[in-house]
């Protein structure tokens, strides 16, 4: 009987040591997995500022770009305008004609400034977007740090979880308690 005692005793405190050890380990390997998976999140985000910042770029290019043709379109109307003024035989230096002339100019330098505007604030938008990714990817990279320390903690408390069982269970088989009821 006190064989069998001292046999089911070192299986538990086997068992519960083997036990703790294998969820070590599987705290480890899932700290390795996080660690993994939050550097390739971290580098992606990086690449997404990068494209972010690109963009913003090309916004304000196409919006410089469409400015321009916007100049262009409204010489061209200034231009139809004076020559139809003097075709009609008006003064187009002086009075109405030069005020509708002037008021032409006034609306085409608006639209340009109104494109010029919305370029901006689209690259205004791209870069906060760029921004924004910069920051998810030192986040991503900061917990890809921590991934290591965190497993480490979670399976050495799990050793330590284990240890102890495996003594409470030592203690509760030999104490002097145990054994008289037992015997």
């Amino acid at each position: 009987m006190a064989f069998l005692a001292a046999a089911m005793l070192l299986i538990s405190v086997i068992s519960t040591v083997v036990g703790g050890a294998v969820t070590a380990m599987g705290a480890m390997e899932q700290a390795s997995a996080q660690q993994n998976m939050m550097n390739y999140q971290a580098q992606v985000a990086a690449m997404n500022a990068n494209i972010d910042r690109q963009q913003a770029s090309q916004q304000l290019a196409l919006g410089e770009t469409q400015a321009q043709q916007q100049g262009m379109k409204t010489r061209a109307e200034v231009g139809a305008i004076v020559a139809q003024q003097g075709a009609g035989g008006l003064d187009v230096r002086s009075g109405s004609p030069l005020a509708v002339q002037q008021s032409a100019e006034k609306l085409g330098q608006f639209n340009e400034a109104l494109v010029r505007n919305d370029a901006r604030r689209r690259e205004q938008d791209y870069l906060i977007k760029g921004f924004s990714d910069e920051a998810s990817s030192r986040l991503y990279a900061f917990g890809a740090e921590q991934a290591p320390i965190a497993g480490a903690l979670t399976a050495g408390g799990s050793l330590l979880g284990a240890g102890a069982t495996a003594a409470q269970r030592w203690y509760q088989f030999s104490s002097p308690s145990t054994q008289t009821l037992t015997a």
